[in-house]
């Protein structure tokens, strides 16, 4: 028999554009799937992170929904994530405050919500459904990496200091016969 061999896709240089970075979070499975496929159809690579997969997995149900693009995309995903907010917020225009009752078409007399029977006072124009994350500074991203590096190199010093000492005290102990 002839052993078959294995061939691998040349690896691609990973530059600090193509990092992945958080750009949204989101509060349904369905609404981060919603702007993960309006993101594919213009053409931006995008990835959902948590949710109900990865929290049976964890057993984590307060895990947060993550959309990630790599930094390069960032602000074509959020141009995109904007116009996907106008649209939402166009078919969508008035929400009960305590149940989330659609209250488009009711009546501007009324004052109270013909769902749970909750005052509109608190009504409130539908916001959208997800958190935009603020792209990370490269500056904060290098000092991180720096200090990282450094508490490696402190960490492996004072282990050489360490194993030092205890030669030091085994020579001493074997010097006095205490063994």
């Amino acid at each position: 028999m002839v052993a078959s061999r294995r061939t691998y896709p040349p690896r691609v240089p990973h530059t600090l554009e193509d990092t992945p970075v958080r750009i949204a979070k989101f509060r349904s499975e369905i609404d981060a799937e919603h702007a993960h496929m309006t993101l594919s159809a213009a053409g931006v690579h995008s990835r959902i992170l948590g949710g109900m997969a990865q929290a049976l997995a964890t057993i984590n149900p307060t895990q947060s929904i993550d959309l990630v693009v790599s930094r390069r995309d960032y602000p074509r995903a959020l141009a995109e994530l904007n116009l996907l907010a106008a649209e939402l917020a166009n078919g969508r225009e008035m929400v009960c405050a305590s149940c989330e009752y659609d209250l488009t078409g009711i009546e501007d007399c009324t004052t109270v919500c013909p769902e749970c029977g909750a005052s509109l006072a608190g009504t409130r124009l539908a916001e959208r459904p997800w958190q935009i994350v603020p792209l990370p500074d490269e500056s904060a991203l290098v000092a991180r990496t720096g200090v990282a590096i450094g508490m490696i190199g402190l960490t492996l010093l004072a282990l050489g200091v360490v194993a030092m000492l205890a030669g030091v005290f085994w020579w001493l102990a074997r010097s006095l016969g205490v063994f």
